[in-house]
This record gives structure tokens, C-alpha cells and sequence, in this order.
């Protein structure tokens, strides 16, 4: 590091300073030059006293030869320059000295930079400021403004400026300023580190800038900084072009705080700014939150009760959000907080205030995610892009629900932004979604203008904003009631009904300070509309649905009704009417109004035909008291009673206008309560109808409250009838008219008596788990709106709605559906959790309180953990109504207490499904007292399970509606043989007893219960089922329990489960038969939806007998060749034993292992080159063979045997000769008396060139092999893989494969490799090295070691006396396939949680692989067994080449291998290479059911790059074969699927007929036709290709 001598002897020097100070510089270099200035220098950097004092003194010649007035008010004129920089109408200087003052500011600059990098032990040196660099904050969205900010930070000398008002005035800002920058910066890049959505630029521009202000005061000023400094920070921002970052640093009061969902930077630098307060001793310190909070407490001017309880809440907020930090392991630089576990508590695992404590954390880290996509008017109109073409209204109305929970947020320009797509959705077809467009338009203009937050200094000037409320009320309000001429008749009517609510809205909302100005508008829209019949009738609409307070606002409006009685139309009649009815205590009998009112109803006495006119006559006659005109019209309403029929029928007629109607349901509600013996049910019923059928929603509202005041009337039966009419409507009418009924339905179930009920909640709760998602919706809706006025049921039913029974049971369904596999679903019953239970009002309280208690630890636990950005808004917006609810729980009764503890229940299972009887047992272990937790678990090696996840789903779904019942988390594996597994089990609950639950037959057969483990001591609760495999001596009951420690419960399985069995469920899914009664119906339409289980066995096949062996014979003595050879007939044993003579020469046969019978066998040899003329007596094959060869030559005689033994042996030839160095090979018919066909098909196949002559010759290079593994057995299920007509098809389409891969590599060797004879090698190696038979023995033996494939190879097989336990891993590619990771297999627990699971086994690990060349599955794998410090004792390998062999040496593993390959070009998978059969995965593809989106690596998928040093028209070919292959398999597997099941396999039954079913990856946007057969795309990828040919061959 420079000294500081050194330092500002450069700045001197520089030519910046030579052309600043011009003459005067020869002064300042004399000042250089001095012995005092020298020493000045030297002293200060080593007593660390940087100051202006110390430097002052030695410029004083310079200031003199400026002739500088009062060279001892230098100091201030100067600290009044830099102010003048940042706050120029404030401060002023003198322009004649400005080189003199910008030379001191350098000065200053170098100065101190040298104290923050010296001076340790200062606050300026200890929390330095080092500002983002350009790669740091280039890709934020305040890249610009940041930039802006570093140059005004810069140029404007802040850092200078606050350094100098420590120095000059003693303010300690920037000691504030610095340290919170630290601290913000500090957590904002750990942040980033954990993924969370935070813009850095804005962190430390807005924490390093946010007190700027306090700089700017003068005068009276300085009294009032705390409060006046906001506006001169956000005035310095605004000056310098930083709005962005400005409104994140004006707004860091704890005040701010109280406004809801504030970005995250707002939140880092809000809560940093409370933590750095002066000690007692004046120093600046960073305190704790709770320090800060007794700190500031204080110091509060004027603290009240009301000011105390805003300043907890506030405090309240931080410390939520410093927890959320803590449990994301970010250190807060904290010394009292305890260090957290980098890896977070389950939910399952988690009591009392931790319940509390991570459902805020949730709603923190959706609330931080939502507002990242509501961050600026850019991301907005994306998100409004997205909302504005959304065709599913369902999706359109949880965008909108999100606009509004967040509205407050926003800036006025999104604000507007807004108000244009809310406009935009007044038009939209579904009339919900535009009155609810309407309102929030109108409570966005409402709440438009912003009111200034903070104290205003005098005379300060704010900036007045492109528009207001009113002018946008005005505009808007236009537009409704006088569309543009091109707007079409609907949209007209339907402008015409959304300004009725939007006008409504709009006086609630309204400002009091604006309510003149807003019914001044209101008047000038009855002068300017009131011409046109539509726009009256409108506009009368609106009046009727608003309070107006201004009285001559009122008197037009009353005299635009009085008008309108006059009118021919009818409707506007009745809505002018309606208006003076509303009105009525407004006019007085001695007004012009009231006789101008008489005068017209008497002049309309001569029409009284019209009931509707009549009634309202009727009623405003009856308001204002008009006694002669009130008789006269009863008696006209007392004739129309015989016309109640008229009403009725016209009610439901389409013809009728929308006013006439909502007369009408007036009379018949009047005339039903009158007579509700003989009319009440009857009007009720019409009032349902007409629910289910109106278009217009004044109606609907109008009959639904109508019916709920006329429902209480009713008797037991009526309501009844009622109820279930509405119910069944739910299901039978079309969504566009049901979704309004169950705002009514729910309020009418509040008056069935509780047995009924309890069976409409049966059909509720079944219609939840089985019905389309639409019906889902409206029963959500209706629980929700039944759950919102639960406080009414205390009236009618006190005893039965004390004990909450019902109301828990509600919840319980809700709770389910927060489950169900729809997305859609989920988000909607989360919103009526959030909506109808903790933000509603009419909840008593404490009811509140009792739901949130039962619920918070089961909601937790099944809130998703992941979605979509719709999902993120929906949830993220219900999960803020759940935490505002929690945050005023705690403000009014502190912590959440939840019930006292509970023993525990640890149940683990395969759960393969999760069962009825699972679920019976559980709920009665539950019922005993206890909290049962389920395991599902991986430790039943034997069977044939579906993924982990997938069963552990169904569990999930199937125990959501049951409280007190819950996983056990999948990163936890309990082997209960296992002693830590069960250690660390128990400790996991502390202070609670923990229950085994298990079995009879786990007991009686598991080894745990026979050794001295720790299982044996927990208490057991024991059950037995039906299907339980028991000794057969075990008859009594008593039995078990000499295996046990510790006492037993034992549990009854209810009778009506017994019966079930994984074996029934599997059969009945494959005869497509009803399963409810053995699983939860939504579990039952998951697996059907999912197509799971369809031709599943329940156990993993058990590895056929190994009946082949290969004998390997050095230079074989005649005597064996003849016996080899003595089984074939076209053996010419002359030409035989003269191939032989040699000691070079090689045999390999394949042998039955029991009988020793010869299956086949192969004779090569060695041939020197210096041989091949003597060999072949042919210079033409001489030469060739001479220009073509390379390095070793092996010459192959003859292979015998049928077809399939000479491929294996063949095989075998091959890679004992690579194994060997052989890098060449020809083929010669030497052994045989005629042609071998069969064998030249098998080579050709495999690379081999003829070389043109007399003699059948061929030749192949072998030093850079290709290998094929012909795999596709692997996915084919039973009874379809051995099928003739697929297996033809099989063998025709192998042929054909291998005829494009040896096009690829012309003359290149292509190795093929049999499935069958590749397992059983592989077989033999692994019980070798467990030191086990090869044949299963009885009774079974198992060996010290577990076999654990993680490719393909072996992982459905059970080897013989093996434990053999599979790792799932998936390569993944990336959406641009530009490189891929190595993963679990979808649906399977992560790498690492399988990798405990494995642990858990105690025993040494034998991984067993496809193939080890560049290792990527085990690269992947290494650190994590490493990690978890898993004992492998070697690996084995199908393939293993000289590249996987090194690999091997350099992680220090032993390896071995079915086949060793020195060097490999291209390896080759039969079935990954073929669309649907199977695949590679792609990141973020959206499953397609249980079908996983995959890239075939061909084209026209993606260009095949693995294949390298070929040409365009053999890739193209290849790929072409591949799709043509794939089309013929698929088009047999669905020919003789048809055969067998007389429908066609279609993309949704793939799963009955392969083991992996894949779909191809098309993108997120392209949705696939379960409905159409696969191999049909498959066709259409040909023909894409086929377009594509031009194209790739030019």
C-alpha cells in the first residue's frame, strides 16, 4: 500500500491538479516541498489522525495567494461547497474560489481513503465501503441507476461530505450510513447466494444514500431531521435520476414498515437502519433487533398506547423477517443469535412457535417472489401481458385476486398500467370477472392520489403528478357510460352494468377530502349523459347503488328520477322509482320535490296494469306517507294478486328486462312472507331457479338474498328440498351459472339440521376427491362462505355447533383439497382458507383462533413447495391474508399455544399404496391419543415399488384430512435395524414417548426383532391384517411377544379393511375396476389419472439361473477342439485343425454351466503381419490389407452355434481380443465346408468390410470401437416382450439399427452386446464378490454386502442371496441440451436422501453400472457416498473402458467388468435412442402424468453431436432408421395390445406396456392428446424429418 506522502505527492503532480490550481501550482509545489509538510504527513499516517485540522495549516500560502478573505472560515465555505453539490438550492459558494475548493476535495479524497484502508479499529475503517462492481450489479434491473449513483457519488464528493460533518460538526451520520450499508449489503449478497430474488444495486445505493437528506437541512430545520430528512433524500435522488432507488431509500422509517408487502431491499435496508443506533456513549454500534427496539422505544416523541402498539407491530415485522433470515443460515452479524443448522427442520418435525415461525417464513418467501414480479412497470405489464391472453377465466380471476392483494404497492404509473387492463376486462364475457374489474378500478382511482407520508419542510415543493383520482374518475366513468361508436351492443350493456359498480366503489372509497369535488363530477355526468334511454337507464342504475351527500348533487339526481317517471320505458320508470324510494328521508312534504312526485303518481293512476309500476307506486307512496295515492294503489296490487303466475314464468324468461325482475322478486318475497304456508317453498324454489339461470348478477344478488330471508320461514323438509335442489345444481348447470350460487348455498346450510348435514358433507367431501375441477370450486366456495357466517349456527344449533365437530370436519376437507393433484384446486382451497377463515370478520375470534391451532402444522406440511408463476401469485397472495392473521394474533394474545403434547406413533410401510386400512389404523392409533406419524420407506428391497415419491403422494392425499396424522420426513430413513436410525428416531421427539407401530408379521419375520437392537425396547402398538405371511405355529395371539422389551397395544383392524391387500388393488387397477373401498378415492383418481400400477408386479423379478458359462482355451489340443466341434455338422475338422496349429491360436465356448453341453465356440489367432501373404496366398488381399491395418491383427476362423451363441460369442471374440491390444481383424471362412451366412450377417452388422476377391474375406478396424447394448427387453413390459409378433419386430428393427451405425463408421468395428448373457456375467461378478452361490439357496442366505445398480442394468432384478437395492439416477439434460447433469430419477428422492437410505443398511456397497467410460453417473454419486461415508467394496460394470478404468484409480475404487473396451468411440443404448420407449430428461419439462418428458439425442429432436466424424447423410439416415424402428415397435405393441384388450393403446396406457414410459419434450406450451395413439407422432416426426432433409444434406 502507498503511503499517504506518497499518495498525495502523486495527486500534486498529476496533471489534473497542474491544470486545476494553473499559476498557483508553483505555490503548492513549494508546500510539497516543505520539511513541515513531510512531517505533518508522516505523523498523521502514524498516529492514524486523519483529519482537515491536521492539513489545514500547511495550504494556508495557497489560500493567501488566492487571496482568500478569512482564510480561517475556509473549512466552512469549503463543507458549504460539497453541500452545494448535492443540495444546490440550499447551500452556495463562492465560484471565484472553485478550483481552490475542488483541489481540497481531492485532497480530502486521498486522505481519507488512506484512513479506511489504515485505521483498523475505526468504524470507517471496520465496516469500509466497497461498492458493487460492475459484474456484481451489471445484470440487475438498477443497473443504469446504480451507475448513476456511483458517478454522483463521485462527483459529488458523498462519501467526502459526510466524512467532513463528523469532522466539522460532530454528526456521526456517517458512521450510520456506512455501517448500514455494511450490514445491508452483507445479508442482500447472502441472499443472492441462497436464490432469493434481490437487487443489489438497489440494497446498497438506497442503504448508502438513504440519509442523505440529512444534509440538505438548514436553519429551523436541523431541530426536525429525523422527520424532515426523508423529503431532501428523496429530492437528492430524484435531482440525480435515481426515482428508482430514491423511493427505496426515502422510504426506510420503521414506519414504513407498516405498509404491506414491501420489497425485499426495502426490507434489508428498513431493518438494517433499526439495528445501527449511538450507545449511551454516543458511538455508533450495530445493535440486536431487540436492543434497537428498547433503544428506539425511548426515544418516540409523544408515545401513547395506540403509537406503542403501531411500533410493536412494526418491531414485529422485523423480527419476523430476521427470523426468515436466520432460517436461511444468513449471518445477520448477531453474536446472540444462535447458529442454525444449515439444513432446515422438516415441517413434520416441527412444534409449537416453530409452526408459527415457518408458516411466516413461507409467506415471506412468496411475498419476496411476488413483488420481484410486481417490481417495476416493465415486469408489470409482463405479468398484465400474461394475465390479459389468459383464455382459462379461472386463472384470469386469481391474476386479478393478486392485483388487488397487492395493489397498495404499487407506483401510480402501474397504477395506471393497471387501470388500463381492468378497463380492458369490463368487456371480458364472464360477467363475475368484469364486475369484479369494475370495482377494483374503481377503488384503484379511489386510493390514486398519494398522500405524502412524511412531515414536509416549509415552503417544499412537491412535484404534482400527470394526473389524479378525479381527473381518472372522470375519464373512465366516460368511457362506461359512452363507449366509443365502434364498441359493439353487448359491450355497450355490458360497460353499462360495470359503471353501476364502479361508481358504487368509488363512493365507498372516495376520500373524504375528495367527496365534494367526486359528487360535483357525478352532477356533470347526469347534465352531459342524460340524453340517450341507455345511458339514463345507467345512470339511474349507478345512483341507486350510492350515498350521495352533496344536496344539490342529490336534487339533480332526484329531479333526473322525477324526470324519468314520465318515461314510456318501463324500466326506466322502475329504476327512477327505485331511486326516490332510496331517497325518501330526503324529501320533505313541504318541498317542490314531494308535490312535484304526487302530481306524478296521481297522473299515473290510469295505467295500472303494469305490477311492477304498481308495487314501486306503491312503496314510494307508503315512504312519503301519501295516504289517498297509497290506497289506491293497494287496491291496484290487491287486482294483480291472480297474476303471481305472470311473475313467476316471466321471471324465467330471457325477454324479461333485468329491472323488471328485481321488481318482481320484491313482490313474490313479500307475497311468500305473507303466506309461507302456501307460498313460502314454493318462492323459494323459483328463487333457486332463478339463481341458477339469470345472466344478470343485480338479479341473481336480488334472488339470493330474497331466498335466505324467506329459508328460516321454512319447515325441516322445505329447507331440505332446497338445499339439496342448489346442491345438485352445483354439479348439473354449467359453471358459467353456478358459480354463483354458492355465496347462497353456503348461508342456507347454516339452517340444516346436523344430520343432514353431516350427509351433505359426504357427498361434499366425496365430490371433492372425485369430481371435475370445476364442481371442486363450487364446494370450496360454498364450505368457505358456510365457515365465514359459522357464527350464526351458534343460534341455531347452540349444543351441536359447541363441540365444533362439523366445522373441524369442514376444514379437514379443505385441507384435503389443499392437496388434490390439480394445481387449480389447491390454490383455490388455500384462498378459501386465507379469504373465508382468517381475513373475514364475521369469524368470532376465538373460533379463529381454535381452527389456526388444529390446522397451522397439517397446512404446513402440505403447502407446495413449488409452482408455477400463477401458483407463486395465487399462493403467495393467500399465504399474506395467513400471516396478517398470525401478526394480529400475536399483537392481541402473544405466541401462538398450541395443545399439549403428545406421545408419538411411528408407523413406517412400504405403503405400496397407502390403503384403507392404513389409514384405519392410523386414525385409531390417532384416536388413542397419540400423533402418528407415517414412514414411507425404502427398506423393502424385495418388492417392486413405485417411485418414493409417488407413493408417498398418495399417503399424502390420503391422511391430509386428518389432523394429528402426518409424514415422517423422507431425508430421515429409519431402518429399524438399524440402531442409530432408531436413535436418532427418538431424538427427534423430545420429551415424548415414541410408539413402534407394526405388524404381527414384521415381528415374527424381520431380524431386527431377533438381535440385541434398540427396536425391541420402544413400546409397540401391534395389529394384524389378513394377508399377513405368519409362522405357521403362530396361532395365538401372545405369541410375538416374547420379541419384545417393552409393553404393546394391540390394534383391531376394523373387519371392513381386512380383505385388503397390494395384490387385490394391483388386480383390480388391471381389470379397471373400482378401488374406492380399498384407497381414498382421490387417491383412486390419482392412480387411474397417473396410470399407475397397470401390469405391475408386486415383487422384483428374482435373476434367472445362470445355465451358460465361457470357456476360454490357450492353443486347445486337437482332442478338445474335436469334442467342441463334435456337435456341428458343417464343421470341416480337417481345415479346423490346421487353423489351430498354432500357438497363437484362441478358443472361446459358450457352455450349458449344469450339463456342460457345447453351445457354441470361436477359433482366432494371432496373425503376425509379416504372415498375411502366407496366410492368404493373394497379393491383391496382401496389399489391402497392408494399406488399411493398424497395429495388432487378429484373424477370426469360424464361430458355431445357432444365430443367437455366435452373437454372444462373437461378442466374447471381440473383447477378449481388445482386451488383449488386438487393433485389427479379418475374417476368413478357415473351419467350415461351406459358406457361413448366418456368421458373415452377424460381422457385416457389426462393421465388417468385404475385401473384393476370390476368397469370402473381411476386415474391420478395431482401435476405436463403438458398442451397442441391445437393451430394449429392459423396457418392454410382460405379457407383450415375449409376444411372437414383437419379438420379430424386435429382431427386424435391430437389424436395421445396426445397419445405420456401421454406415456411420464404415470398416469400423460396431460391438454388439446380448442383454441376457451382459446380466449374467454381471450376476456371477457380484456374487462372487459377496462370496455367495449364484442360485438362490434355501433357506435364503444373505450375504455381508448389498448389490446397488444405479443405471439401468439390474435394477428391477433381485440378485440371488443379494440384498439389492437400486440408486434411481436420470441424466437431465438442459433446455438447450447444451450440457446435463446427473440426477435422481423423477419421482425418486433426491441422490442424496437415496444415498442415507443405503447407509441405513449397514453393509458394504457393490454399485453395479451399465457402462464406466467418463464416469457421469459416478462423478455424480462419488462425493455424496463420500460424503455419508458409505462403504463401497468395489464397483462392477457391464463395459468398462481404459478412460473408466483410470477414473476408478484416480477416486481409489475397485473396479470390475462383464467386458473391458480399451478405447470406446460411440457407446450406443438400444431403447434410449427410440421416442417414448425411453430417453434422456430435460430440466423444468412439465410431466405429462407419469410419463417424463425426454430428448432422444436424434434428429429432428436435436442434433446427435455425440456422433462426431461422420457425415450429414448417415446422421440424417440413422436418425431416420431410429424414428422408423420406433414407429414399428409402437405400431406392434399397439396392434397387439388391441389383440388382447379390444381398445387401443393410446399415449395415456403407454404405462401397461412399458416400464419407463416417456414422452418427447415439444416445450412447455405443447400439450399432448392422451387420447391418440404414440406411434402416430411418432409419424409425424417422420415427416418432420423428412421436411428437414434439404436442409441437413446441403
Amino acid at each position: 500500500m502507498k503511503s499517504l506522502l506518497n499518495k498525495i505527492k502523486g495527486l500534486i503532480y498529476s496533471q489534473d491538479v497542474i491544470s486545476l490550481l494553473d499559476s498557483h501550482h508553483e505555490i503548492l509545489k513549494t508546500i510539497a516541498q516543505s520539511e513541515e509538510y513531510k512531517t505533518t504527513l508522516i505523523e498523521m499516517e502514524k498516529n492514524l489522525e486523519f483529519s482537515y485540522s491536521k492539513l489545514k495549516n500547511l495550504f494556508t500560502p495557497l489560500l493567501n495567494s488566492y487571496n482568500y478573505p478569512e482564510s480561517s472560515n475556509f473549512e466552512k465555505d469549503l463543507y458549504e461547497y460539497v453541500l452545494a453539490l448535492s443540495f444546490p438550492d440550499k447551500f452556495s459558494y463562492d465560484s471565484n474560489y472553485l478550483n481552490l475548493y475542488k483541489f481540497f476535495m481531492l485532497i480530502l479524497r486521498e486522505l481519507y481513503s488512506q484512513e479506511k484502508d489504515l485505521d483498523a479499529e475505526s468504524n470507517l475503517s471496520k465496516y469500509k465501503v466497497e461498492l458493487l462492481d460492475e459484474d456484481e450489479f451489471s445484470h440487475y434491473e438498477s443497473s443504469t441507476e446504480y451507475s448513476t449513483f456511483i458517478q454522483s457519488y463521485y462527483n459529488l464528493y458523498v462519501y467526502e461530505a459526510m466524512r467532513l460533518g463528523l469532522e466539522f460538526k460532530g454528526f456521526n451520520t456517517i458512521d450510520h450510513v456506512i455501517m448500514i450499508h455494511h450490514l445491508a449489503t452483507f445479508i442482500g449478497k447472502q441472499m443472492t447466494s441462497k436464490h432469493v430474488e434481490i437487487d443489489l444495486g438497489k440494497v446498497s445505493a438506497a442503504s448508502m444514500g438513504h440519509d442523505i437528506g440529512k444534509f440538505g437541512c438548514i436553519g429551523d430545520e436541523v431541530s426536525r431531521v429525523p422527520y424532515l430528512h426523508y423529503y431532501y433524500t428523496d429530492k437528492w435522488f430524484k435531482d440525480n435520476a435515481m426515482p428508482m432507488i430514491g423511493h427505496i431509500a426515502t422510504n426506510h422509517s420503521v414506519w414504513d414498515i407498516e405498509l404491506e408487502n414491501l420489497p425485499i431491499e426495502s426490507l434489508v435496508l428498513i431493518y438494517s437502519d433499526f439495528r445501527v443506533k449511538n450507545d449511551a456513549k454516543g458511538k455508533m454500534n450495530i445493535f440486536s433487533l431487540d436492543e434497537s427496539f428498547d433503544v428506539i422505544l425511548e426515544k418516540l416523541d409523544n408515545v401513547d398506547e395506540q403509537k406503542t402498539i403501531r411500533y410493536k407491530r412494526a418491531y414485529g415485522k422485523l423480527k419476523d423477517f430476521e427470523n426468515y433470515l436466520l432460517s436461511l443460515n444468513i449471518d445477520i452479524l448477531d453474536e446472540s443469535k444462535p447458529k442454525i443448522s444449515a439444513k432446515p427442520k422438516p415441517y413434520a418435525l416441527l412444534f409449537d412457535q416453530e409452526i408459527t415461525d415457518n408458516l411466516k417464513f413461507y409467506s415471506i418467501s412468496k411475498n419476496i417472489t411476488i413483488m420481484h414480479l410486481l417490481r417495476s412497470e416493465a415486469s408489470l405489464t409482463h405479468l398484465l401481458e400474461y394475465a390479459r391472453t389468459e383464455r382459462n377465466p379461472l386463472r384470469l380471476r386469481e391474476y386479478i385476486d393478486v392485483f388487488k392483494e397487492y395493489s397498495t404497492h404499487l407506483s401510480q404509473k402501474q397504477k395506471l398500467l393497471m387501470m388500463k387492463f381492468l378497463f380492458d376486462m369490463t368487456v371480458h364475457h364472464e360477467e363475475d370477472i368484469r364486475i369484479e374489474s369494475a370495482t377494483f378500478l374503481g377503488k384503484l382511482i379511489s386510493n390514486f392520489d398519494e398522500e405524502y407520508r412524511k412531515e414536509l419542510p416549509k415552503n417544499a415543493v412537491i412535484d404534482n403528478p400527470e394526473t389524479n383520482a378525479l381527473e381518472l374518475f372522470s375519464q373512465y366513468a366516460t368511457k362506461m357510460i359512452e363507449p366509443n361508436i365502434k364498441t359493439i351492443p353487448i359491450h355497450k350493456k355490458w360497460l353499462g352494468l360495470s359503471f353501476a359498480y364502479f361508481m358504487k366503489t368509488v363512493s365507498i372509497y372516495i376520500p373524504d377530502g375528495l367527496r365534494t369535488d367526486f359528487e360535483n363530477l357525478c352532477a356533470k355526468l347526469l347534465t352531459t349523459h342524460a340524453g340517450e334511454e341507455n345511458q339514463i337507464k345507467y345512470l339511474l342504475l349507478a345512483l341507486i347503488s350510492i350515498e350521495l351527500r352533496n344536496e344539490n348533487t342529490l336534487n339533480d339526481a332526484l329531479f333526473l328520477a322525477l324526470h324519468s317517471i314520465k318515461s314510456e320505458n318501463e324500466d326506466i320508470k322502475a329504476l327512477a322509482l327505485l331511486l326516490l324510494i332510496g331517497y325518501r328521508h330526503k324529501i320533505t312534504k313541504d318541498s317542490v320535490l314531494y308535490s312535484t312526485i304526487e302530481e306524478s303518481l296521481q297522473n299515473n293512476i290510469g295505467n295500472l296494469d303494469n305490477i311492477s309500476f304498481n308495487y314501486l307506486s306503491l312503496e314510494l307512496s307508503k315512504a312519503l306517507g301519501i295516504k289517498d295515492l297509497e290506497y289506491l294503489y293497494e287496491q291496484a296490487m290487491q287486482s294483480t294478486k291472480s297474476r303471481l303466475s305472470e311473475i313467476f314464468l316471466n321471471n324465467l324468461k330471457s325477454a324479461t328486462s333485468f329491472i323488471q325482475k328485481i321488481v318482481h322478486i320484491d313482490i313474490l318475497k313479500k307475497n311468500a312472507l305473507e303466506n309461507i304456508n302456501y307460498m313460502g317453498a314454493y318462492t323459494a324454489m323459483h328463487f333457486c331457479n332463478i339463481l341458477k339461470v339469470s345472466e344478470i348478477e343485480i338479479v341473481r344478488t336480488k334472488a339470493g338474498h330474497s331466498l335466505i330471508e324467506i329459508f328460516p320461514h321454512l319447515n325441516i323438509e322445505q329447507r331440505n328440498d332446497i338445499a339439496i335442489e342448489l346442491i345438485r345444481s352445483l354439479e348439473m348447470q354449467d359453471y358459467k351459472f353456478a358459480k354463483f350460487i354458492p355465496h347462497y348455498l353456503g348461508e342456507i346450510l347454516l339452517y340444516i339440521s346436523p344430520k343432514e348435514f353431516d350427509e351433505i358433507l359426504d357427498d361434499f367431501e366425496m365430490n371433492i376427491k372425485t369430481s371435475e375441477s370445476n364442481i371442486v370450486f363450487l364446494i370450496l366456495k360454498t364450505l368457505g362462505r358456510y365457515i365465514s357466517l359459522y357464527s350464526r349456527y351458534y343460534e341455531n344449533y347452540p349444543q351441536e355447533s359447541r363441540n365444533y365437530k362439523s366445522l373441524f370436519r369442514i376444514v379437514g376437507i379443505l385441507m384435503c383439497a389443499l392437496v388434490h393433484y390439480e394445481k387449480k384446486v389447491r390454490r383455490a382451497a388455500l384462498e378459501v382458507i386465507s379469504k373465508d377463515i382468517f381475513d373475514c370478520l364475521t369469524i368470532d375470534e376465538a373460533l379463529k383462533a381454535s381452527i389456526f391451532k388444529k390446522m397451522a402444522k397439517k397446512m404446513l406440511t402440505l403447502l407446495p413447495p413449488k409452482t408455477d408463476d400463477i401458483g407463486q401469485l395465487s399462493i403467495g397472495s393467500s399465504m399474506n391474508r395467513i400471516y396478517r392473521y398470525i401478526c394480529e394474533y400475536e399483537l392481541e394474545n402473544g405466541a401462538v399455544e398450541y395443545e399439549n403434547k403428545k406421545n408419538i406413533a411411528f408407523f413406517p410401510g412400504t405403503f405400496d399404496p397407502f390403503t384403507l386400512g392404513h389409514k384405519s389404523i392410523a386414525k385409531t392409533i390417532r384416536d388413542m391419543g397419540l400423533e402418528v406419524y407415517l414412514s414411507v420407506d425404502e427398506f423393502s428391497w424385495s418388492k417392486r415399488t413405485q417411485p418414493h415419491m409417488i407413493r408417498r403422494e398418495i399417503a399424502r392425499m390420503a391422511i391430509a384430512d386428518e389432523f394429528d396424522i402426518y409424514l415422517y420426513p423422507s431425508s430421515m430413513p429409519v431402518n429399524i435395524a438399524n440402531d442409530k436410525d432408531v436413535d436418532h428416531l427418538v431424538n427427534n421427539f423430545p420429551n415424548r414417548d415414541v410408539h413402534m407401530v407394526t405388524g404381527k408379521d414384521v415381528i415374527y419375520n424381520a431380524s431386527a426383532y431377533r438381535g440385541d437392537y434398540k427396536i425391541r425396547e420402544l413400546p409397540h402398538i401391534v395389529f394384524e391384517r389378513e394377508d399377513m405371511q405368519l409362522p405357521k405355529d403362530a396361532n395365538e395371539q401372545e405369541d410375538f411377544k416374547q420379541y419384545l422389551k417393552k409393553p404393546y397395544t394391540y390394534v383391531q383392524l376394523d373387519d371392513a379393511f381386512t380383505h385388503i391387500s397390494s395384490t387385490l388393488i394391483r388386480s383390480c387397477i388391471d381389470q379397471d375396476k373400482d378401488i374406492s373401498n380399498m384407497v381414498d378415492p382421490l387417491c383412486e383418481k390419482y392412480i387411474y389419472d397417473k396410470g399407475l400400477y397397470k401390469k405391475e408386479p408386486l415383487f422384483k423379478s428374482d435373476a434367472k439361473e445362470i445355465n451358460r458359462r465361457v470357456e476360454i482355451y490357450k492353443h486347445p489340443p486337437k482332442t478338445i477342439i474335436a469334442k467342441l466341434a463334435q456337435s456341428f455338422a458343417d464343421v470341416d475338422l480337417d481345415k479346423l485343425f490346421a487353423f489351430i496349429d498354432d500357438e497363437n491360436t484362441r478358443c472361446i465356448a459358450l457352455l450349458n454351466d449344469h450339463s456342460s453341453e457345447v453351445l457354441g465356440f470361436s477359433v482366432f489367432k494371432w496373425l503376425p503381419s509379416t504372415s498375411i501373404y502366407s496366410r492368404f496366398e493373394d497379393k491383391t488381399v496382401c496389399d489391402f490389407i497392408r494399406n488399411v491395418y493398424v497395429g495388432r491383427i487378429v484373424h477370426l476362423g469360424g464361430i458355431f452355434g445357432n444365430k443367437e451363441t455366435m452373437t454372444i460369442l462373437f461378442t466374447e471374440t471381440l473383447t477378449y481380443s481388445l482386451g488383449k491390444d488386438y487393433t485389427f481383424m479379418i475374417y476368413s471362412n478357415e473351419t467350415m465346408s461351406s459358406e457361413n451366412k448366418a456368421l458373415e450377417e452377424i460381422i457385416t452388422l457389426s462393421g465388417f468390410t468385404h475385401i473384393q476377391s476370390r476368397k469370402s474375406i473381411y476386415y474391420v478396424n478395431m482401435s476405436n470401437p463403438c458398442t451397442l447394448n441391445l437393451d430394449l427387453e429392459n423396457f418392454i413390459k410382460e405379457p407383450f416382450l415375449n409376444n411372437d409378433k414383437i419379438q420379430s419386430t424386435i429382431e427386424s428393427t435391430r437389424t436395421n439399427l445396426q445397419t445405420a451405425i456401421a454406415k456411420l463408421y464404415p470398416a469400423n468395428l460396431i460391438i454388439p452386446f446380448d442383454n441376457k448373457m451382459f446380466k449374467e456375467k454381471l450376476i456371477a461378478k457380484i456374487c462372487e464378490e459377496n462370496q455367495v452361490p449364484h442360485t438362490p439357496t434355501v433357506p435364503r442366505k444373505l450375504g455381508e454386502k448389498i448389490c446397488v445398480p444405479f443405471g439401468h442394468i439390474l435394477s428391477k432384478l433381485i440378485i440371488p442371496n443379494t440384498v439389492s437395492k437400486s440408486l434411481h439416477t436420470e441424466k437431465i439434460f438442459n433446455k438447450d441440451l447444451s450440457g446435463f447433469t446427473v440426477r435422481a430419477y423423477p419421482f425418486y428422492l433426491s441422490l442424496d436422501k437415496q444415498v442415507k437410505t443405503i447407509k441405513s443398511f449397514s453393509k458394504e456397497v457393490i454399485l453395479v453400472d451399465d457402462i464406466l467410460n467418463k464416469g457421469y453417473r459416478i462423478n455424480a454419486l462419488d462425493p455424496i457416498l463420500k460424503r455419508q461415508n458409505v462403504k463401497v467394496s468395489k464397483v462392477i460394470v457391464g463395459i468398462l473402458t481404459g478412460k473408466g478404468k483410470e477414473l476408478m484409480e484416480i477416486q481409489g475404487r475397485d473396479v470390475d467388468s462383464a467386458y473391458f473396451i480399451p478405447k470406446l468411440n460411440v457407446w450406443f443404448n438400444e431403447g434410449i435412442l427410440y421416442p417414448f420407449i425411453s430417453g434422456d430428461g430435460i430440466e423444468d419439462a412439465n410431466l405429462i402424468g407419469s410419463m417424463i418428458p425426454s430428448i432422444n439425442l436424434i434428429l429432428p429432436y436435436t442434433s446427435p453431436h455425440y456422433i462426431k466424424d461422420t457425415n450429414a447423410h448417415d446422421l440424417y439416415n440413422f436418425s431416420m432408421t431410429c424414428l422408423e424402428n420406433a414407429y414399428a415397435i409402437l405400431k406392434s405393441l399397439e396392434e397387439v395390445y388391441e389383440e388382447l384388450f379390444e381398445r387401443r393403446l393410446t399415449v395415456s396406457a403407454l404405462n401397461e406396456v412399458l416400464v419407463y414410459p416417456r414422452v418427447v419434450d415439444y416445450g412447455n406450451n405443447l400439450e399432448y392428446s392422451k387420447n391418440q395413439t404414440p406411434s402416430s407422432y411418432v409419424l409425424d416426426d417422420i415427416e418432420r424429418l423428412k421436411r428437414l432433409k434439404k436442409m441437413i444434406l446441403k
